[in-house]
């Protein structure tokens, strides 16, 4: 349950549902058995012209994601940060050294 409250992935869920839901009514028509071929290839240029604008206004569209996320984590109480980026402290060691003067 904890892996899931996380706003790691509360983010990532619903940036991949933001976008992948585009693709829901193309999917499904897709798989019937009777298809037309030229309903399938407008539904297809209809979700190419959606994810083009998509992209041209992609820094709006993931602020109002990371909004959504923000609302999310808070209703379930989670915390809103960033995870660490790097695995392990290299290039400093942790502690101090101490200058001894004779």
């Amino acid at each position: 349950v904890a892996s899931i409250t996380s706003f790691t992935f509360i983010n990532g869920f619903l940036t991949v549902y933001q976008y992948l839901s585009h693709l829901n009514g193309i999917t499904v028509k897709l798989q019937r058995a009777a298809c037309d071929i030229m309903e399938a290839h407008q539904l297809i240029a209809s979700v190419t012209t959606t994810y083009k604008e998509e992209r041209k206004n992609v820094d709006s569209g993931f602020s109002d994601i990371y909004a959504q996320s923000e609302w999310m984590a808070n209703a379930v109480g989670t915390s809103v940060g960033m995870p660490r980026i790097t695995g392990r402290q290299q290039h400093r060691t942790n502690i101090t050294l101490c200058q001894v003067l004779y």
